[in-house]
């Protein structure tokens, strides 16, 4: 698997090595030419996971043998992250999420511990800092359920830029019933069909500010 995904790496501008630390850990060493600022970039320490379904066991699994990292990494492209992985990686202050988000990682300007997907850091941000939000409880990687003094709800994730409703069918399938869509994209829109078929699902689709509206008053 590592010698696989050392190959990948390798062809990254921004590598100048790859070490193998342990049976799942690769050390990245990054570009000096990324220290625009004269700072040193330190080298990234990727653990990597290839499952498609990422539970908390297998990354308790993985860290197991002692292999000090700084990232854990899904391989497959389409990997589902379970929250009780989520929580496990945050307790310990790592990284998480797929290949690509370790390779925004990379060219970030400093650690990839508690690296995450922006796309998932600017919603969990705005739901944990809502006034009427009491709780909110990662599920999946793309589901949360956010609990107010009026109820709780269950919101998907979801950041295609033109979203439709097979995407809406698909997270159905995927992670369950949902009763909000957050269209975390803030460009693009969703098909009237995403509407109709989420309205049959008993979830409506909205946008961030949307959302934050609808939980002061739900």
């Amino acid at each position: 698997m590592l010698d696989w995904i050392q190959t990948q790496l390798q062809k990254h501008d921004h590598i100048v090595g790859l070490q193998k630390v342990g049976d799942r850990t690769l050390l990245i060493e990054r570009d000096p030419a990324l220290n625009t600022d004269l700072r040193t970039y330190p080298p990234i320490a990727a653990t990597f996971l290839t499952t498609p379904h990422i539970s908390g066991d297998a990354v308790r699994q993985a860290l197991e043998d002692g292999t000090e990292t700084d990232f854990v990494c899904s391989v497959p492209k389409d990997a589902i992250w379970h929250g009780a992985a989520i929580a496990h990686v945050e307790s310990v202050g790592l990284g998480w999420g797929g290949y690509g988000t370790l390779l925004s990682a990379i060219v970030s300007d400093g650690t990839a511990r508690g690296f995450e997907k922006k796309e998932y850091q600017f919603a969990m941000r705005g739901l944990r800092q809502h006034s009427k939000v009491q709780s909110v409880e990662r599920e999946f990687d793309r589901l949360v359920k956010v609990t107010t003094a009026r109820g709780s709800h269950s919101i998907v994730f979801l950041e295609e830029y033109e979203l439709t409703a097979e995407r809406v069918r698909h997270a159905h399938e995927i992670y369950g019933s949902f009763n909000l869509v957050l269209r975390t994209n803030p460009n693009g829109e969703a098909t009237q069909n995403a509407h109709d078929v989420a309205g049959e699902l008993g979830a409506r689709i909205l946008q961030h500010g949307e959302l934050l509206s609808f939980l002061r008053t739900n």
